[in-house]
């Protein structure tokens, strides 16, 4: 058990792409531009929703300029981006954070999974126009074109920022398409619910 602190704690994961081990330098400097913005973070006001998810929203946008600059410098690394998704547990609410694909989940016993993020990819473009279903989406063999990342160069980030209750039970994860590429929802349903009273088995058992 962490007992948190008034600034809650922080869950972030980076997909990094590109050739040559740039996927790894672009996830790198996300996750340590994350932690520079938050690690200035003064005060928080758990009220002010509407400040709160335009911290998170500008601290996106930093990494995303931090890939940029980084890439001007290193020629070797042209191209390289990364996904992000972070969740901010503050009091009693969480907020939630993302550009790309990478996702969010709650699992509840009483709700079952919940998944909290909206993929910002081509094939989820089409499931919302209805030109394929949920389950068509996931064999989809364009399934991995994303339309939002970070280090674009054509593109300023544009993440997306939601808030959701807390409830006694909640279980959050966190992950790239590594995992939710691989296993449809509900079978990641099914396997939190097996395993909700260990996080360490449920993780090795998600893996």
């Amino acid at each position: 058990e962490v007992p948190l602190t008034e600034k809650g704690a922080l869950l972030i994961v980076a997909d990094g792409m590109g050739g040559m081990n740039a996927g790894e330098v672009a996830s790198q400097l996300v996750i340590d531009s994350i932690k520079s913005t938050f690690s200035n973070l003064q005060s928080t006001s758990s009220s002010n929703t509407g400040a709160i998810k335009c911290f998170i929203k500008q601290a996106i946008i930093e990494a995303d300029r931090e890939i940029k600059t980084y890439a001007k410098s290193h020629p070797e690394t042209q191209g390289m981006g990364s996904t992000i998704v972070l969740a901010w547990i503050l009091d009693k609410t969480v907020y939630v954070g993302w550009c790309g694909d990478s996702r969010a989940y709650c699992y509840n016993a009483q709700n079952g999974l919940v998944r909290l993020t909206h993929d910002h990819s081509y094939v989820q473009d089409l499931v919302d126009n209805n030109k394929i279903s949920e389950e068509d989406a996931f064999d989809h063999p364009d399934s991995n074109i994303i339309t939002r990342s970070l280090g674009d160069s054509g593109e300023k980030a544009n993440p997306d920022v939601k808030e959701y209750p807390l409830h006694t039970g909640d279980i959050f994860l966190l992950c790239s398409d590594g995992l939710c590429g691989l296993l449809r929802d509900t079978e990641i349903e099914q396997i939190m619910s097996q395993n909700a009273n260990s996080i360490g088995n449920c993780l090795n058992a998600l893996w």
